[in-house]
């Protein structure tokens, strides 16, 4: 994986960024898949105290196994709540892809295929608990796939209970 990105602070309360990032996947249980992505960012924090981000990207990956190939669009968007809730900091996410693969599996009937998935997650982040540089958190999440081949529409929800880098 290669990646370059830039930051830039427009005022105090507000940030933009762009990122440019190739990745080369060798499969061993997956077919050979190079992606090349590229995000904009923007975050602002309101006077409230309430941080918003979001994020565009846009991704294609290319591979000598056809079905394994795809563009991708997508939008993600965070709000970080100004104060803690049961100690810990909040955060809620919402996102949208849509994903398009020009070919499609000929056990699969041929043609191509679109996937549109919405995702939502909510996390807390335990900052006030510190165990040799990590937190605990907390993450509920849930998602949809809508696609035009039923074998990949999908409905799932999850729960993790982890910890995270506190540098």
């Amino acid at each position: 994986r290669i990646s370059a990105g830039q930051d830039y602070k427009l005022t105090p309360q507000r940030s933009i960024g762009a990122r440019l990032q190739g990745d080369r996947q060798f499969g061993v249980r997956a077919n050979d898949l190079d992606t090349l992505r590229g995000d904009l960012s923007y975050s602002v924090r309101l006077q409230s105290g309430l941080n918003v981000s979001s994020n565009l990207s846009a991704a294609y990956s290319s591979s000598a196994d056809k079905p394994s190939e795809y563009s991708e669009l997508s939008l993600r968007t965070h709000l970080t709540l100004p104060k803690p809730i049961l100690g810990a900091t909040a955060r809620f996410g919402l996102s949208a892809r849509r994903r398009d693969y020009d070919s499609v599996s000929m056990a699969l009937g041929g043609g191509s295929r679109q996937d549109d998935k919405l995702s939502a997650d909510f996390s807390l982040t335990f900052k006030q608990i510190d165990y040799y540089g990590f937190n605990p958190t907390l993450r509920i999440s849930g998602s949809t796939t809508d696609s035009n081949i039923n074998l990949y529409k999908s409905n799932r929800f999850g729960l993790n209970i982890g910890i995270q880098s506190a540098f």
